[in-house]
């Protein structure tokens, strides 16, 4: 079962309370940043690296969804971005790291097409002709 927060397509909506995640709720952020505290300096290298830069976008619009954050959980998700990437600019609205996010599915998705299209091309090669 999903919870109202989230649309079709799993999208947090910051106009959308869920009374599976409410927003003055951050148990789930504070699970994030100590899991990230914990495992998070052993993403920082190459792809590792890249996934974990992907993730921490998608963790800043799911924050932003969420509305205003209490000092703790502020504090603790500072704490936990400034260890992992000290040079990373938050976004300051919902918008932009929405925007952000549509932009990296587009991204991925262009790279699967292509895989796709390069697999066929390989599937294709290895077929004999008769």
């Amino acid at each position: 079962m999903f919870s109202p927060r989230f649309t079709e397509n799993l999208k947090p909506d910051p106009e959308v309370p869920s009374p599976v995640d409410p927003p003055g709720d951050f148990f789930r952020a504070r699970l994030v940043c100590t899991l990230l505290d914990t495992c998070g300096q052993f993403f920082d290298t190459g792809t590792l690296r890249t996934k974990l830069d992907v993730f921490l976008v998608y963790f800043q619009r799911y924050l932003l969804a969420k509305g205003p954050r209490t000092h703790d959980a502020e504090f603790m998700v500072q704490d936990s971005f400034e260890q992992l990437r000290p040079k990373l600019t938050f976004f300051k609205t919902y918008e932009e790291a929405n925007n952000e996010v549509e932009q990296i599915e587009i991204e991925a998705k262009e790279q699967l097409k292509g895989g796709e299209e390069v697999e066929e091309r390989v599937r294709l090669s290895r077929t004999p002709c008769f």
